[in-house]
């Protein structure tokens, strides 16, 4: 719920321009995006467990 609650505070700042992403800001969420699939990948898997008891 954490991871959530940083990235929509980091799109909030990041379109604080009229609602448009610069390149640099578009790549970042795009890594974070990554990190995040990768993440959920490997707790699904079982490899990491960063979240107790699920």
């Amino acid at each position: 719920m954490g991871f959530l609650a940083f990235a929509t505070l980091l799109f909030i700042v990041f379109t604080r321009t009229h609602l448009e992403l610069s390149n640099t800001e578009a790549i970042a969420l795009l890594v974070l995006y990554g990190f995040f699939l990768a993440w959920m990948i490997l707790e699904s898997v079982g490899l990491i467990e960063t979240v107790q008891g699920i």
